[in-house]
């Protein structure tokens, strides 16, 4: 992906939306692809006025792969690092309570795509509150009293686009 923000989402069995990854400008989608997988049951939804995403074949990658050893590397530790984050996301969902697994989501956020500001961190997003239970596994009322709760501790400050992390390191 070039340009944008883009959520992949599955649906549960009782029809709810569980947002699996958010992938921003750097991102590779569909990597399975790389190990046979030919249909895949997700959705992406553009969450940004504009995306631009690259296809590339599956085959050029492969021949690609098999001319560069280097870039084979690359996209094997490419494969391990997002298989590093699924199964901390999996942890999360087992051990975390909804408010840790909340703050996880916005430090996680805060630390790859936030722009510093002195000592604060301002994460602008495109997120809904129920884009941010969708991922983390809870209620919209949740991330609510959460992220209202931060906001009375002066932990963070928000408004609809844009979240303040006044210190990302000590958000709890």
């Amino acid at each position: 992906m070039l340009k944008g923000v883009v959520k992949i989402t599955a649906k549960s069995f009782d029809n709810r939306e569980v947002i699996k990854m958010i992938l921003h400008p750097k991102s590779v989608m569909s990597e399975l692809s790389l190990a046979g997988e030919e249909v895949r049951n997700n959705e992406g939804t553009v969450m940004t006025t504009e995306a631009l995403v690259l296809k590339v074949k599956v085959e050029f990658v492969k021949k690609m792969m098999l001319q560069n050893p280097e870039l084979a590397m690359c996209i094997v530790n490419f494969i391990g690092r997002k298989l590093k984050y699924a199964e901390e996301r999996l942890e999360s969902l087992a051990m975390s309570d909804a408010r840790e697994r909340i703050v996880q989501f916005l430090k996680a956020n805060a630390e790859s795509f936030g722009l510093p500001i002195g000592h604060e961190t301002l994460l602008k997003h495109e997120f809904t509150q129920q884009d941010i239970a969708s991922f983390t596994g809870t209620s919209r009322q949740t991330v609510t009293t959460v992220l209202n709760d931060l906001k009375k501790s002066n932990k963070i400050h928000f408004k609809r686009k844009a979240i303040l992390i006044r210190d990302v390191a000590h958000l709890a």
